[in-house]
Protein backbone atom coordinates (compact mmCIF):
# COMPACT_ATOMS: atom_id res chain seq x y z
CA UNK A 1 0.00 0.00 0.00
CA UNK A 2 2.69 2.15 1.06
CA UNK A 3 3.92 1.70 -2.59
CA UNK A 4 0.79 2.86 -4.30
CA UNK A 5 0.63 5.95 -2.25
CA UNK A 6 3.96 6.88 -3.04
CA UNK A 7 3.36 6.68 -6.65
CA UNK A 8 0.42 8.70 -5.97
CA UNK A 9 2.12 11.42 -4.13
CA UNK A 10 5.13 11.79 -6.96
CA UNK A 11 2.42 11.69 -9.62
CA UNK A 12 0.61 14.62 -7.69
CA UNK A 13 4.05 16.60 -7.72
CA UNK A 14 4.65 15.85 -11.08
CA UNK A 15 0.97 17.70 -12.09
CA UNK A 16 2.11 20.31 -10.04
CA UNK A 17 5.76 21.10 -11.50
CA UNK A 18 3.77 20.98 -14.88
CA UNK A 19 0.91 23.30 -14.31
CA UNK A 20 3.92 25.72 -12.54
CA UNK A 21 6.10 24.87 -15.28
CA UNK A 22 2.72 26.31 -17.82
CA UNK A 23 1.93 29.01 -15.87
CA UNK A 24 5.53 30.57 -15.58
CA UNK A 25 5.56 30.38 -19.60
CA UNK A 26 2.64 32.17 -19.52
CA UNK A 27 3.50 34.83 -17.59
CA UNK A 28 7.11 35.23 -19.03
CA UNK A 29 5.12 35.23 -22.54
CA UNK A 30 2.04 37.30 -21.65
CA UNK A 31 3.87 39.50 -19.24
CA UNK A 32 3.49 43.46 -19.90
CA UNK A 33 0.97 42.83 -22.76
CA UNK A 34 -3.03 43.27 -22.57
CA UNK A 35 -3.59 39.84 -20.90
CA UNK A 36 -1.21 40.87 -18.34
CA UNK A 37 -3.82 41.97 -15.79
CA UNK A 38 -7.46 43.23 -16.11
CA UNK A 39 -7.80 46.82 -14.80
CA UNK A 40 -10.89 46.41 -14.17
CA UNK A 41 -10.26 43.12 -11.72
CA UNK A 42 -7.65 44.99 -10.17
CA UNK A 43 -9.64 47.75 -9.23
CA UNK A 44 -12.13 45.35 -8.05
CA UNK A 45 -9.65 43.63 -5.59
CA UNK A 46 -7.91 47.22 -4.08
CA UNK A 47 -11.79 48.51 -3.80
CA UNK A 48 -12.32 45.24 -1.46
CA UNK A 49 -8.97 44.98 -0.06
CA UNK A 50 -9.64 49.26 1.05
CA UNK A 51 -12.89 47.70 2.60
CA UNK A 52 -11.92 45.77 4.64
CA UNK A 53 -11.47 46.36 8.36
CA UNK A 54 -8.04 46.05 9.70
Amino acid sequence: MERIEANERLSAEQREAALNAEIDAFIAEYAGTEFDLDAELEAAGIEWLLSQEP
